[in-house]
């Protein structure tokens, strides 16, 4: 690369995904983590997810013609072992881990720590006696300039929908 040179994005997408592709610290690579925003509900039947420990987390796609040598069904907080390798789709400049098979490795850590969490705030009670959410706000705080045209349009729109104490904080700008 020439420090003058001045490139496209395709055109370093393809450089960035050409490295990867010839690099073989990428492939055939086994990789343990939690199963993170897991989505197979696609009609495709891919699966999209991300796999993470605790400092990290991965993009990850898992293509119907391997969905079908799984044994277990992925969903969020579940541990796993993945094979594949990683790659880069230039389409959108995203890094991933195109998984060809996972094992189910039990309940990921992060999980495990969020539901234990979980009980121990409910044993202190404070997933009970929820406050009810008015229907309606009694107070409604603007901030923007109390002379621009912003606050006027605010106030008559707040004024004809309900009753509410409307509280201004001034700013040099409106918006």
């Amino acid at each position: 690369m020439e420090e003058n040179d001045i490139y496209s994005i395709s055109a370093i997408n393809n450089l960035i995904d050409k490295k990867i592709s010839y690099c073989d610290d990428f492939k055939k690579i086994k990789i343990r983590g939690e199963i993170t925003n897991f989505n197979g509900s696609y009609n495709s039947g891919h699966y999209y997810f991300s796999l993470k420990d605790k400092n990290s987390s991965i993009s990850c796609v898992m293509f119907k013609l391997s969905t079908k040598s799984l044994d277990f069904e992925p969903k969020n907080g579940v541990d796993v072992v993945a094979s594949g390798e990683v790659s880069f789709y230039k389409v959108r400049g995203n890094l991933q881990f195109r998984v060809r098979k996972m094992q189910e490795a039990g309940l990921g850590d992060l999980y495990i720590a969020f539901e234990k969490l979980k009980k121990k705030l409910d044993k202190e009670g404070l997933f009970k006696d929820k406050k009810v959410i008015p229907q309606y706000p009694k107070k409604i705080g603007v901030i923007t300039s109390a002379s621009g045209k912003a606050i006027k349009d605010i106030v008559n729109n707040i004024e004809k929908r309900w009753p509410a104490e409307i509280i201004v904080w001034n700013t040099t700008v409106q918006g």
